[in-house]
């Protein structure tokens, strides 16, 4: 979805790295930071910006996108462009045939992770 929505990841990504984040806390900790890949399934109830990686029709709906922070916090026009961009795409097939692989996949690793501190 980064394609129709890069303002969900850009615009709003500005946190350290799991790597980075690791770091810290060890030396804030002492303790061993495992990092733990974070691999998102396809029926995901949460509404966070790649939830619906499966389901792109989850980012027509308002409500959906509502519950979503970095749409929240983006323009309503670049928000409705983005949207209708995507509707037309979906409606005319171009999505399928750019992005349709995903529908065959178990899980998607978006770049999510876990830390285990030990």
């Amino acid at each position: 979805m980064y394609s129709y929505f890069p303002f969900c990841w850009d615009k709003f990504c500005h946190i350290p790295t799991c790597h980075e984040t690791a770091e810290i806390l060890t030396s804030c900790t002492n303790l061993s930071i495992h990092i733990i890949p974070f691999k998102l399934p396809p029926d995901l109830k949460d509404n966070f910006a790649a939830a619906a990686w499966r389901n792109p029709h989850r980012y027509l709906d308002r409500d959906y996108r509502h519950n979503i922070s970095s749409f929240r916090m983006t323009d309503a026009a670049v928000i409705e462009a983005s949207v209708n961009r995507l509707a037309s795409d979906l409606g005319n097939g171009r999505w399928e045939k750019l992005y349709g692989d995903v529908l065959h996949m178990e899980s998607l690793d978006a770049g999510y992770y876990f830390l285990l501190a030990k």
